[in-house]
């Protein structure tokens, strides 16, 4: 793994949280390849930037608040890499604050432009979030 690929990816992903953070779809998706997929169990799978930009309106009528995204595991070869992300956010609940927890399996793809991209994302909610992410760590 070079340091210079791990540094760009782990700037994206710091991007893409404050893009996130900003309600700005249209540069969440700019993270993505144009013909990227990502998966979860929230939905149907999105195919391409258009279908994951507007994705991305939708989650974030979900009124997310303190998320955090952390690389537990990034393992880069040549132009390819991958990454186990843990997130973690305050949603809204019923009785107050609610916490939700997760991690997402990426593919990433190093591009003709030099950036990295997500090319597939695997989005999975844990249960018990705090436990298992910190056995993941």
């Amino acid at each position: 793994m070079t340091e210079a690929a791990a540094t760009a990816i782990r700037a994206a992903i710091s991007s893409y949280l404050a893009a996130y953070e900003a309600k700005d779809a249209k540069v969440c998706a700019s993270f993505y390849t144009g013909d990227a997929w990502v998966v979860s169990p929230w939905g149907a799978p999105l195919h391409g930037r258009a279908a994951i930009q507007a994705a991305h309106l939708e989650w974030f009528e979900a009124e997310e608040h303190n998320k955090i995204m952390d690389i537990i595991d990034l393992r880069i070869a040549s132009s390819m890499a991958q990454c186990l992300v843990r997130y973690a956010a305050d949603v809204p609940g019923e009785t107050g604050p609610e916490h939700e927890f997760g991690v997402s399996l990426n593919g990433f793809a190093l591009e003709a432009d030099g950036k990295w991209r997500i090319t597939h994302s695997s989005l999975n909610e844990l249960q018990d979030g705090q436990a298992i992410i910190e056995e993941l760590t």
